[in-house]
């Protein structure tokens, strides 16, 4: 038997939104996959952190209220940028 993978988190890219990830969603059937809207985008359009401390607080935020303690971390551009950001630091309460 198989152990279950990991939960796969999804940041998108500048100017897009959580739906940009439905062809990558679709393609993995047996992965949970969690496509998040970045602050400023999609349904999180009325976030507006200020810098990088405040979005690593707001993924913080999102990944816990998901109850995911561990999971993979992938996007493309903006949010490749946010998911290496928050990799390589805590975030600050």
């Amino acid at each position: 038997m198989r152990p279950e993978p990991l939960p796969l988190v999804l940041l998108h890219g500048l100017l897009g939104d959580e739906r940009d990830w439905q062809p990558v969603t679709a393609a993995l059937p047996g992965r949970r996959c969690y496509p998040l809207a970045l602050p400023g985008h999609g349904g999180n359009r009325a976030l507006r952190p200020h810098d990088f401390d405040g979005i690593r607080r707001w993924l913080a935020r999102a990944l816990a209220g998901l109850g995911l303690g561990r999971y993979l971390l992938a996007g493309y551009s903006l949010g490749g940028r946010l998911a290496l950001d928050f990799a390589s630091r805590p975030p600050r309460e």
